[in-house]
């Protein structure tokens, strides 16, 4: 979701090992080099149909149905065994969710020293009402993976709760991915962060001052008729 520049691109494209893209593919360009789409729920999206329909699709899932239920067509690329999330809100749909694999205590990097000291239990699934984001299950897999050596990272958007206030994914809530991944290698996260969200900002403090000059404006008016001579009191009529 995050800025990715053309020298990042550049990069991503000329990269030896597997070059994984997530569910939206907000900065995904046709050509661009992808060996695995990973999917929350396996929601077929609308930039899916610029990728090579032979892609394989790693399912991030809260329940087996929602790979059924979320496609409109089986995905001809083949997908991968699921990574398995808990997603608080969906547990709590049990008419269409009876049973989940994943529970609130399911936790993200098992083993990682922040996630047993850190107060609150932070790391485990169910401390957020989404769970964890798309990017921190999958790369919480990797590093679990004694066949990965390292995972470059680009136009990830991690911990944006604590510093602009958005309670999606137990990941934004504290710095998970940061403390308790060693085998990343995040590339300018930090600038974009800031970017992702400074026009969000600016756009929320305009139509903050929108509202406020039309409120004004409205009492300006309001004002003004109170102030005009009622025909009904000049004419002598009750």
């Amino acid at each position: 979701s995050g800025k990715i520049t053309m020298e990042e691109y550049r990069t991503i494209d000329s990269a030896d090992g597997c070059v994984a893209w997530f569910s939206k593919l907000r900065k995904y360009m046709a050509g661009n080099k992808i060996s695995l789409l990973v999917s929350r729920h396996a929601e077929e999206r609308e930039g899916w149909s610029r990728i090579p329909t032979n892609t394989p699709l790693c399912p991030i899932l809260h329940h087996n149905s929602s790979i059924v239920r979320k496609n409109h067509r089986f995905w001809t690329g083949g997908y991968l065994d699921p990574i398995w999330i808990y997603e608080k809100y969906l547990a709590l749909s049990t008419r269409e969710y009876p049973d989940h694999v994943a529970t609130p205590n399911t936790r993200l990097f098992p083993g990682c020293p922040f996630c047993n000291t850190a107060a609150g239990n932070p790391c485990a699934h169910g401390s957020g009402r989404n769970g964890p984001s798309t990017g921190a299950a999958f790369v919480s897999y990797l590093q679990s993976a004694s066949a990965v050596e390292r995972i470059d990272t680009y136009g990830m958007t991690f911990e944006l709760q604590e510093k602009y206030g958005y309670d999606f994914h137990i990941d934004f809530l504290a710095p998970i991915v940061r403390q308790c991944c060693t085998k990343c290698v995040f590339h300018g996260a930090q600038l974009k962060r800031e970017e992702l969200f400074k026009n969000v900002k600016t756009n929320v403090h305009a139509a903050h001052s929108a509202a406020v000059a039309r409120r004004d404006s409205l009492r300006g008016k309001l004002a003004a008729l109170r102030q005009r001579p009622k025909p009904w009191i000049q004419h002598g009529r009750r």
